[in-house]
């Protein structure tokens, strides 16, 4: 049974919860944030209740706080309130889901099962070691993912993996041949890349005939055979090159070549490939925001092994950085970033300082607080900017001036001046 923590002032609320949830959930209530921290890290609960419209209590700010020291906490945050911006804020942090007081058991139990939903669909397509942190987390975005993996692995269609530059295909194209009919097969990548000159285009057919070729019928032989085949790369061909490839997958639907061998075309972006294939777009990470903290916890935990560190999570403030940048390396540059941030800590948890020393991501976070409130105008926005963007990287630069003036690329006086007249404490 799924365990759920209901953190309320109100036992009122902790009672209602526990009557709607009897029989489906496990229950148990705590009464402020001590009581939420110490339940977390003795019964680990599936899911955490919070309820934020008790006095002394701010929801978002509890939800926060927590969230820093259990990155992967799965909330639903209990509001009277309902505004757009309440919720926006909620879900940009990581709250899974808001549900409006007073509580109704359809409403409570639709979000819960959801959410289980989300996580439990992982078990049905098992993500292999190799295929990376990128995998971790709850939102819709990977939800989906994990259907069309389930689904192209029970396909006999030949498939097109299209992701932005830094998204994994080809871990993504591995995990649908470990969960086929075919995994205990080879799983074979061929960079086209390699086939890009004219002179290469016989070397290309040459190998392909051969992996299709290559399937024995002895069962015991099974491991030695081609099971998938992923070119990576394919759209970078030339044109006439890419019709011949779309042409001979054509072929193969049509009875005339080996179709137990699937076929994966991975692509650098989104675009059309001619043909009945069973297309898959990779979100980037821009797109799964809320899965951050979860694939960031990964990664430290990957790299702390790697280099004996004992970090254990990421401050606020930092964690505020990541969720704002734009991430245009999606999972490679996030994963470039926290390697570099575990290696700088000297903590138990990484903060700005330990964030690399450039004033992108502090740009893209300083635009966001610029533009939050719909009633600023242009000189309290610009301001608003200024303030947040030198204060930012201040602390990524451990308050040296002499670097931060560097980052910013303005003169050591002006950075002063700015400082002063912008009220910054340093």
């Amino acid at each position: 049974m799924k365990r759920i923590l209901v953190f309320s002032k109100e036992p009122s609320v902790s009672a209602d919860v526990e009557s709607m949830l009897k029989g489906s959930f496990g229950v148990k209530a705590v009464a402020d944030l001590n009581g939420a921290v110490e339940q977390l890290k003795r019964a680990q609960p599936d899911i955490t209740l919070i309820d934020g419209e008790c006095e002394g209590i701010n929801g978002l700010e509890s939800f926060r706080t927590l969230k820093s020291v259990f990155p992967r906490i799965k909330a639903v945050m209990i509001s009277k309130k309902g505004s757009i911006d309440e919720a926006v804020a909620a879900a940009k942090s990581g709250v899974l889901d808001i549900i409006s007081k007073p509580l109704q058991k359809e409403v409570l139990l639709a979000s819960l099962e959801k959410i289980v939903s989300r996580t439990d669909l992982r078990g049905r397509v098992p993500s292999p070691p190799e295929c990376g942190e990128w995998l971790k987390g709850t939102s819709r975005q990977l939800a989906e993912l994990f259907l069309k993996a389930e689904e192209a692995s029970q396909s006999e269609q030949d498939i097109v993996l299209s992701g932005g530059p830094g998204v994994p295909k080809a871990s993504f194209a591995r995990m649908i041949h470990d969960n086929s009919q075919n995994k205990r097969k080879k799983f074979v990548e061929l960079k086209m890349s390699s086939f890009e000159k004219e002179a290469s285009e016989s070397m290309f057919w040459t190998a392909i005939n051969e992996l299709l070729a290559d399937h024995p019928v002895d069962t015991r032989s099974e491991k030695e055979a081609s099971g998938t085949v992923y070119l990576d790369g394919f759209d970078s061909l030339p044109a006439h090159f890419i019709r011949s490839i779309t042409d001979f997958l054509a072929d193969r639907r049509q009875g005339k070549s080996d179709r137990t061998i699937k076929i994966i075309l991975g692509l650098g972006g989104i675009k059309e490939v001619a043909g009945n294939l069973l297309r898959i777009d990779l979100p980037g990470l821009e797109e799964r925001r809320e899965d951050i903290p979860d694939i960031a916890s990964a990664l430290i935990d990957r790299f702390n092994v790697k280099y004996g560190k004992g970090v254990k999570g990421i401050s606020f403030k930092a964690l505020e950085i990541l969720l704002d940048h734009s991430w245009p390396g999606n999972y490679d540059e996030l994963e470039a970033v926290l390697e570099g941030a575990v290696l700088r800590s000297g903590q138990e948890m990484i903060d700005l300082k330990d964030l690399p020393a450039d004033a992108s991501m502090a740009v893209s976070s300083g635009i966001k607080k610029a533009l939050a409130r719909e009633d600023r105008d242009l000189a309290e926005a610009r301001t608003c900017f200024q303030k947040y963007l030198i204060e930012t990287v201040l602390a990524c630069a451990a308050f040296d001036r002499d670097a931060a003036s560097r980052i910013l690329d303005i003169p050591k006086t002006g950075l002063a001046e700015s400082i002063k007249k912008l009220g910054i404490a340093c």
